[in-house]
């Protein structure tokens, strides 16, 4: 008789449980606005936020170009829904070095300053706001909370019939762990749809808003390069980002995209920073973090920097570059050739400084093989 009681109590609360739950499920449209900005509130209380106005101003015109087309334009989303509802789309900048940015639902947006960081353009930028505003246009907070409602529902039958089935103290505490890391599994796999879902609704905003999707891509690369210490396994909630790379990258090449990173990043650009070198001025032309020469004049530095974009924008290889005494040439053509100022501004021999020029762009190729790689 205690036993049934027991159970019966136990249904009853799990049925009242289930009706608060139901009764409770956020729904498209003012839910999510109230949500979104009931949770901003908590979180602007316990965030510090980024007053530097420069920055939030490129972040918010960034943002407001693409919220402009999520509000107006409908993709076909593969997990959520494409229901338009026009949300007023706030985005906020967090102190921090964390990589990381999220979206409540209803639109509003935190974006790390330390992410902000490291991304190397504007496009690269926009690729990481599309993908946070696509999982508020596809209400994918919603969805997820109802996954989790109808998983608990089926928790709740699991253990009433664990009850009802006479098993055993021990055999019941395995079941309910059993079910919680069924709970946990399936909650990975529906956070890893919404990811795949942002992604690509996010490759069709920047499209529209006028930024080279590609940025994206080479903003997921540099995070694949640092994964991150820990596997969560079946805890883990978001796809590898090696996975994702791939995805997108299948996406580009089937809308027909261009891959070149060179547009979307400075990491295989070649550009001219003044330098200190021994107490005078300097010109350096870098790509990325390669120095590959430092030159007394600017317009020289500019012309040698365009030489080397020219040439590794129609493919240079690296048996092509080639050192010739004091320069380093490719096709036949000086890239740079370096002077007796050249030499003692550096301190060493125009061989060795041409030497160096030419270690430095195989390391530049090198690098972004293993990157189209």
């Amino acid at each position: 008789m205690l036993r049934i009681v027991t159970i019966i109590a136990v249904v009853v609360l799990l049925a009242s449980a289930a009706h608060q739950a139901s009764a409770q499920i956020m729904q498209i449209g003012a839910d999510e606005i109230a949500a979104g900005k009931e949770a901003s509130v908590e979180i602007d209380k316990e965030q510090a936020l980024v007053e530097d106005e420069e920055l939030n101003t490129r972040i918010r015109q960034i943002g407001e170009a693409l919220a402009s087309v999520a509000n107006s334009v409908e993709v076909d989303a593969s997990y959520g829904s494409s229901t338009i509802t026009e949300f007023d789309y706030q985005f906020k900048i967090v102190e921090g070095e964390d990589v990381n940015a999220f979206c409540l639902p209803g639109g509003i947006i935190y974006i790390y300053k330390g992410l902000i960081d490291q991304c190397e353009t504007d496009h690269e930028l926009a690729g990481v706001l599309a993908h946070e505003i696509a999982h508020a246009a596809h209400h994918h907070m919603v969805h997820l909370i109802k996954e989790q409602s109808r998983l608990d529902g089926k928790m709740a039958l699991i253990l009433v019939a664990g009850l009802l089935g006479n098993i055993d103290t021990g055999d019941m505490s395995n079941v309910m762990m059993g079910t919680q890391f069924y709970r946990t599994g399936k909650m990975s796999g529906y956070g890893q749809k919404a990811e795949y879902d942002a992604d690509k609704t996010a490759i069709e905003y920047m499209i529209r808003a006028g930024y080279n999707p590609v940025g994206m891509l080479t903003f997921l690369e540099r995070l694949a390069k640092h994964p991150d210490l820990v596997d969560w396994g079946i805890l883990q909630t978001h796809p590898r980002t090696g996975e994702r790379v791939d995805a997108v990258k299948v996406d580009l090449l089937s809308r027909g995209v261009e891959i070149n990173r060179r547009l979307v990043t400075t990491s295989f650009l070649a550009q001219v920073k003044q330098a200190d070198c021994h107490g005078i001025s300097s010109s350096e032309v870098i790509i990325g973090r390669e120095i590959i020469c430092n030159l007394g004049q600017i317009d020289r530095a500019n012309l040698v920097a365009n030489q080397i974009n020219a040439l590794l924008d129609t493919g240079l290889q690296f048996r092509e570059i080639k050192v010739c005494d004091s320069s380093v040439t490719a096709r036949g053509d000086v890239i740079v050739e370096f002077s007796e100022e050249d030499a003692q501004l550096a301190g060493k021999s125009q061989a060795e400084l041409a030497a160096e020029a030419a270690d430095a762009l195989r390391r530049v190729l090198f690098n972004q093989m293993v990157a189209e790689l």
